[in-house]
């Protein structure tokens, strides 16, 4: 899934879930250059940690597994 803001004029957002999902390795490879060409904000949820750190994350937020529900 890949959503763009882009509301109040300044720098857009990317919004993307699971990016690499069903990719083959040259265009996982694709896709990594250009998020790390794009000067907008990115908010990315993956469990590929080899992707999240080629493009460049800085922050991240890790959630845990809830026990019992």
């Amino acid at each position: 899934m890949v959503s763009h803001c882009d509301a109040s004029g300044h720098d857009p957002l990317l919004i993307l879930g699971e990016p690499t999902n069903h990719l083959d390795i040259d265009s996982i490879a694709a896709v990594e250059a250009g998020l790390r060409a794009y000067d907008g904000a990115l908010i990315v949820v993956s469990h590929d940690e080899t992707f999240v750190e080629s493009i460049g994350i800085e922050r991240r937020l890790e959630l845990a597994a809830s026990v019992g529900g």
